[in-house]
């Protein structure tokens, strides 16, 4: 009877062995799969101010200008550009380090707010606006992004260059902007990732400039 019980005992043991471990293989492969969940990129805000003499003709009239941002991998030739190249042939020229970009014409004294989900690759930002005076202006600026945070950032277009420095969300907008804040479309870049959200790809439109009300 005894050798029957161990002959009986010796496989029920190892089945609660192979239990016990099948259970932590499960486990183990589902802390895997958390691991590589898909993570929500990064987002940005851009807190854009214009100066009430922005962009004057001769007569000191102020005038509207197009601000074009890019999201870049690199900022090398997105600087070695001039203006000319970068608004005929930036999106070839930049190449994959170009990975979106949006064009948004801003009025004198406008203030607006504009929010991305950045492409994961996103590593700079690079803003140039097209000034009347070309030549003599400051058209173009560049940041780096923190990498893996959201961040918010203060575009300042002057009468005659434009600035970006990074701020603190105010604590009653936050990354999300607040009232007024809108998500406009962007135009992906050669060297965008998939999983970019581009909104213009979700509408399904292809506008590039746009007007934004306050």
């Amino acid at each position: 009877m005894d050798e029957r019980c161990g002959v009986v005992a010796r496989p029920m043991a190892l089945a609660g062995r192979l239990t016990r471990w099948l259970i932590a293989l499960s486990m183990l492969m589902l802390a895997g799969c958390a691991a590589e969940a898909p993570v929500r990129p990064p987002s940005v805000r851009l807190d854009i101010s214009a100066a009430a003499g922005l962009n004057p003709d001769r007569q000191g009239r102020a005038a509207p200008v197009v601000l074009r941002v890019y999201e870049l991998t690199d900022p090398y030739d997105f600087q070695r550009l001039d203006f000319f190249e970068l608004c005929d042939h930036g999106d070839a020229a930049l190449g994959k380090a170009g990975l979106a970009r949006i064009a948004v014409t801003v009025r004198p004294g406008q203030r607006l707010t504009l929010l991305r989900d950045a492409d994961p690759k996103t590593r700079f930002l690079g803003v140039a606006v097209a000034y009347r005076e070309i030549d003599r202006a400051a058209w173009q600026a560049v940041a780096k992004l923190p990498e893996s945070v959201s961040s918010a950032w203060k575009v300042t277009l002057g009468a005659h260059g434009v600035t970006i420095s990074r701020e603190t969300a105010s604590p009653d907008t936050g990354l999300d902007g607040g009232i007024g804040a809108v998500k406009p479309f962007w135009t992906a870049l050669p060297g965008a990732s998939r999983s970019a959200p581009l909104a213009s790809e979700a509408n399904g439109t292809k506008k590039e400039n746009h007007v934004l009300e306050q």
